[in-house]
Formats: C-alpha cells, sequence, structure tokens
C-alpha cells in the first residue's frame, strides 16, 4: 500500500479483497502442499532404505550404492523444487501480512479503534492452514467479520462502494430469511433446515471445521447458537426462541 496518501475506507476495502484473491489463490497452494507431503514422503522412505542397505550389507555392491545414492540425491532435489513453489505459492500472505500490519498502525487514536488494532494484531493470519478450506483456525474468518465492522465504523455505516459481499454468506442470508418465513420453533430446527437445503457452511467456527451445519451445532453448541443469533440479529429477522437456560 502507497505510504504517500492514506484512505482508511479504501484501505480497508482492500484489505477485504486481498482477502478474496488469496483464498482462490490458497487453492492452487493447497495442490503443491500436497505434492510437498508426497515428496517428502518419498525422500524419507529413500533415505530409510538407503541407510537399512548400508547396516545389513556387510559388503555392498557399490553399483547398488550409487542406485541408491543417485535416487536420494534426485528425490532431494525434488522435493527442494516443490518446496520453493509451495512458499511462491503463498507468499501472497506475507504480502497481505504487512498490508493489514501497515493498516493498524494509521487506525485512529481513539477507543472506538483500539479494540480493533488489538484483537487483530493477535490473529495468526500468517499461518497458512488459516486460508484454507476448511481452515485449520477460525482467525481469517474473524479477521474478515472485523474488518467489515471498521468499514462501517470508517463510512459511518454508510459506504459510497461497497465490498462485494461473500458470495456463501449471500447464500446464507438468503436461506435465513426463507427459512424464517416458516417460523421455525427452535435454533436447532434452523441449522436442520440449512442442512436438509445443502446451503455451504461459512469460513468460521464451529462450521468450517466440523464441515456442516448439524456437525458444526454438535461441536460447540454454545458457539453455534451465538453465531446464529448473531446472525439472526444482522437480518433483522423475526426474533427466535433462546436456547435452554443454564442450571
Amino acid at each position: 500500500m502507497s505510504t504517500q496518501t492514506f484512505d482508511l475506507t479504501e484501505s480497508i476495502s482492500r484489505l477485504l479483497t486481498e482477502m478474496e484473491q488469496g483464498r482462490v489463490r490458497m487453492k492452487t497452494a493447497s495442490q503443491l502442499l500436497k505434492l510437498l507431503e508426497d515428496a517428502q514422503e518419498s525422500y524419507a522412505t529413500a533415505v530409510r532404505k538407503w541407510q537399512e542397505f548400508k547396516d545389513t550389507t556387510r559388503l555392498p555392491n557399490k553399483y547398488l550404492l550409487s542406485w541408491h545414492r543417485s535416487r536420494t540425491e534426485r528425490l532431494s532435489h525434488e522435493l527442494t523444487e516443490k518446496h520453493l513453489a509451495y512458499k511462491s505459492a503463498i507468499s501472497f500472505i506475507g504480502s497481505f501480512r504487512r498490508d493489514l500490519d501497515f493498516v493498524l498502525q494509521r487506525l485512529p487514536l481513539n477507543n472506538d479503534w483500539t479494540t480493533y488494532r488489538t484483537e487483530i494484531a493477535g490473529l495468526r493470519i500468517a499461518d497458512a492452514g488459516a486460508w484454507l478450506d476448511p481452515p485449520s483456525s477460525p482467525d481469517l474468518a474473524t479477521l474478515e467479520f472485523r474488518l467489515r465492522e471498521m468499514l462501517d465504523l470508517a463510512t459511518g455505516g454508510k459506504r459510497k462502494n461497497p465490498v462485494r459481499r461473500n458470495r456463501r454468506y449471500a447464500d446464507i442470508d438468503e436461506a435465513l430469511r426463507e427459512i424464517a418465513e416458516s417460523c421455525p420453533r427452535t435454533q436447532q430446527e434452523v441449522f436442520e433446515l440449512l442442512e436438509g437445503r445443502e446451503v455451504s457452511t461459512p469460513p468460521a467456527a464451529p462450521f468450517s471445521a466440523a464441515r456442516g451445519w448439524m456437525a458444526g451445532f454438535r461441536r460447540d453448541e454454545r458457539a453455534a447458537r451465538a453465531w446464529l443469533s448473531k446472525r439472526w440479529a444482522i437480518l433483522d429477522l423475526p426474533p427466535l426462541p433462546k436456547g435452554p437456560k443454564k442450571k
């Protein structure tokens, strides 16, 4: 990002766009990661077999020793190439992290922004696993949610150039509006209806890790209910019955 001029709204919007582009890039990187893992396994197996051959053969055949050595060196070279290809594919994460830090350092110095600065700084965005589908942690989804809140705060809730919404959330919101019309009696019923409609889950805990609406609900009922309550309120839908009271 340019250091000459700084527009907070534009900078946050650009970060959201970079996140969407990063998720697309990570799909390619995931394929390279699989190739890298296969190469690591092949190399480890070759090294083990070479060592076993040397340990179990008193008078090793020079030809076989040379073959094991050449094979191991070739696999080592292939492993290095795949490692470099994967690192190059995920280099966008470091660039995004720098852009994010640039914005955090320039947030207004008042209480409205301090919480965002502190929370976002602690998210593990540099971890490639956060960009996977499903992610290894909910940090990236949390960041997206916070950035959208920040964008609303920066524009006073009125965006001149709205950032294109995550298509997955658009589908979820549409399904929730339709479900609300059927007057569901419980939050669990809403999750069952979402699953029955085969609506994609959001990139948020507990659904992303569980890979399903009901699976996420069973994994962490409290978090699932909290997510639904928040989304329901954002859409200004008729109140849902509250979850079971704690004893």
